[in-house]
């Protein structure tokens, strides 16, 4: 395709949904049907391998039921920026597989995170991008709704968090965590929180989006007899010491 030219393709339907433009900066898609929008600059990827990645991740979406495929691999074999991930959020390859199942799946370029639900079931898979496809985290199975459970059986709260990161940064400092994958508070999320524990503690982003998720969380918890409280802090959990996690925790307001 040459600069400033677009193709009409095939996403999640057959009729060529999706459009394809090739920009002076690089490579967008936009599906009208779904929703997909993507985009890569000059030089990582070409046209082929983009739509072989939706494709792979058309066929994860299609599972009746969420399971890892067989062709994911242990994070310690996926690539150094897949490492770099989960390093910055103070977990080491090893622990990612080994303790949260995380792989890395070549097909569709992102590490595979599996969701369980409070019965232990895998209830949801979600990719995470490391290059730099957009979005960064995409349902890759499941329903829209899920949260990512990190459960601790001796904590008497729930820590509610934007991403996964932090939930398990707040895991490993001994304390209940979820995380809402964002900062949309959906009814669903509200149900499933109140499942963990009667208390629930919002942690977010110290900016206006973090104001506004604090703000739906609280009307959302309105409706359920739960004690609400709020963590604020400069930089996310996964940022964070594990004593600075509990001391910011144990200070809630």
């Amino acid at each position: 395709m040459r600069i400033g030219s677009k193709q009409k393709v095939e996403c999640c339907a057959s009729d060529r949904s999706a459009t394809i433009s090739n920009g002076h900066n690089g490579v967008s898609l936009y599906c009208h049907r779904c929703g997909a929008n993507e985009f890569q600059p000059h030089g990582e990827r070409s046209i082929a391998e983009i739509l072989a990645a939706r494709q792979a991740e058309d066929v994860l979406s299609s599972q009746t039921l969420p399971h890892m495929p067989p062709d994911a691999v242990p994070l310690p074999a996926g690539p150094l920026e897949a490492w770099q991930w989960v390093l910055k959020g103070g977990l080491s390859p090893e622990d990612a597989t080994g303790t949260y199942g995380m792989h890395w799946h070549e097909k569709t370029r992102r590490v595979l995170i599996p969701i369980y639900g409070p019965t232990g079931g895998m209830v949801g898979l979600l990719g995470r991008a490391v290059f730099k496809e957009r979005p960064k985290y995409r349902m890759m199975s499941g329903n829209a709704d899920t949260i990512f459970r990190a459960p601790h059986r001796d904590s008497p709260v729930v820590v509610v968090v934007e991403d996964v990161l932090s939930a398990i940064a707040v895991h490993r400092a001994g304390v209940n965590a979820v995380a809402v994958l964002g900062t949309a508070i959906t009814p669903e999320h509200a149900a499933q929180i109140t499942q963990s524990s009667g208390e629930v503690v919002g942690w977010f982003d110290a900016d206006g989006a973090g104001d506004k998720a604090w703000t739906r969380l609280r009307g959302r918890m309105g409706l359920y007899p739960v004690v609400l409280t709020r963590v604020q802090t400069a930089k996310d959990p996964k940022a964070l010491h594990r004593q600075q996690i509990r001391e910011a925790i144990t200070n809630r307001t």
